[in-house]
């Protein structure tokens, strides 16, 4: 027994080690730990953060201020990035009649302001026409459960398709069907010289009904000529069109194909939305979706697609130096003018965010959506009325862009001018038809806008156009 004086030696001393280690857990407090609170969001006024390029070249000033006027003064907002500049913004509220909020340097965009908040029209606001009959919530429920994961896989991943099939809320109607009968002139005139983007915006406007009766044959044959050149959002509409049996026989296979020949030229959502409807198909249908894919890709115009999404890419940098020249060779060579950053911004809305006038010009012209929006619903005419630029303001509104259109916060263009204290856009949009007189979810007019941010002179421009006393 000699072994048990060991053993039970160990088992005491282990035994004990255990207790002490219990007691320093329950007895001994954990050292105190510095804890840094992240700020307080106000969920009303938070705008997403954008992606944050490398900082301008040789530029070395500090982060930028915005000035807009309040009751609060010395107040600060939370840091945050503006545009891809690499600059930060900080919104400070001071008092003065002549506040204004301005970005620095001219290409970026300004900060949405501290009461940033959603407006639907109110009583007495013009009645605000709806041009789309059919939505993305429609088109999807158009296509039978097993496979309705993989449209709305695809969607999640390219939001832009529901953007695009997002219902047009236009409170100026005096201005809506000139402006729809524009667009559809400038679409085709942009398909006739090649510009698939402009015939996939034709197709959209056959599919929805805006500006020429609803007709998904229409735009089925549109997008298929445009997905033969090498688009691949028209190669996602058609997948999903084939699946709803919307202006085409519901065709499992052949949606298969057109998802893996848009996946297989850099379409992420493409290349998942295939895999899903490829998991409800069987080995024959599997096979024939494989041989199709691979006729389809061999059809396609072969200087197209190659390179289309370097193309793209390749635009949205010059648009981004205000380079003309470049972005209109881009264009020329079968660039997508509907192409849009990680932001959701189209090249229209980035070339009008800028300020680069010349290059609104030629995008307008070659068939870009007027009425297009980024990921906050803002359009082209919004940027260019928050940044302040009457050159772009007049060009955009004389081109018949939405004047009273709101963005995801309920602002419109006028509002937001008069916010940030821009006297010349916003006496443009006015003249161009905007309404004085619509108010947001706090009750509030551009006129309390403009008085909220100190600028009495403004105010007053817009009490005279709304006809307050």
């Amino acid at each position: 027994m000699m072994w048990r004086g060991p053993l039970f030696s160990g088992l005491l001393h282990g035994v004990a080690i255990a207790a002490t280690s219990a007691a320093a857990i329950v007895i001994w407090p954990s050292a105190p730990t510095e804890r840094t609170e992240p700020p307080p969001v106000n969920k009303a006024t938070a705008t997403p953060a954008t992606k944050a390029g490398a900082p301008l070249q040789g530029e070395s000033r500090p982060p930028l201020r915005l000035i807009a006027g309040s009751a609060r003064p010395s107040a600060e907002t939370t840091p945050r990035a503006i545009g891809d500049t690499g600059f930060a913004a900080v919104v400070v509220y001071v008092s003065g009649s002549d506040a204004q909020a301005r970005s620095w340097p001219a290409s970026t965009p300004i900060a949405p302001g501290p009461a940033d908040v959603a407006s639907p029209s109110p009583a007495g606001s013009p009645p605000q026409r709806t041009t789309t009959p059919e939505t993305a919530a429609s088109i999807v429920d158009r296509i039978p459960w097993p496979v309705v994961s993989a449209v709305r896989t695809a969607r999640r991943l390219q939001p832009r398709l529901d953007r695009e099939d997002a219902p047009r809320e236009l409170a100026d109607t005096a201005r809506a069907q000139p402006a729809e009968l524009e667009a559809i002139d400038r679409y085709r005139a942009g398909a006739e010289a090649g510009r698939d983007f402009a015939r996939y915006n034709l197709a959209l406007s056959h599919l929805h009904g805006r500006g020429v009766p609803r007709n998904p044959v229409a735009a089925v044959e549109q997008f298929r000529r445009a997905a033969i050149n090498g688009h691949a959002p028209a190669m996602l509409r058609l997948a999903e069109l084939y699946l709803a049996d919307n202006g085409l026989p519901r065709d499992m296979v052949e949606a298969q194909a057109w998802y893996r020949v848009a996946g297989a030229i850099g379409r992420a959502a493409a290349r998942q939305a295939a895999a899903l409807v490829e998991a409800q198909l069987d080995l024959e249908q599997r096979a024939a979706a494989r041989k199709r894919a691979i006729a389809l890709q061999s059809s396609l115009a072969p200087s197209r697609q190659a390179d289309w999404q370097e193309k793209n890419e390749a635009l949205l940098a010059a648009i981004k130096r205000g380079d003309r020249t470049e972005s209109a060779r881009l264009l020329d060579q079968g660039a997508d003018g509907n192409t849009a950053d990680p932001a959701g911004r189209t090249v229209l809305i980035s070339a009008a965010w800028r300020g680069h006038v010349a290059i609104v010009d030629l995008l307008i012209e070659a068939g870009a959506d007027l009425d297009g929006v980024d990921d906050q619903g803002r359009t082209a005419l919004m940027w260019a009325s928050i940044n302040g630029y009457p050159a772009l303001v007049a060009k955009l509104a004389s081109r018949s862009a939405a004047v009273d259109a709101a963005d995801d916060a309920g602002l419109t263009p006028l509002m937001r001018a008069a916010w940030n204290g821009h006297a010349e856009a916003v006496r443009l949009l006015l003249q161009s038809g905007a309404n004085p007189r619509r108010s947001d979810r706090e009750s509030m007019t551009a006129m309390d806008r403009a008085r909220l941010s100190q600028n009495p002179a403004i105010a007053a421009v817009l009490r005279k156009a709304a006809g307050a006393p």
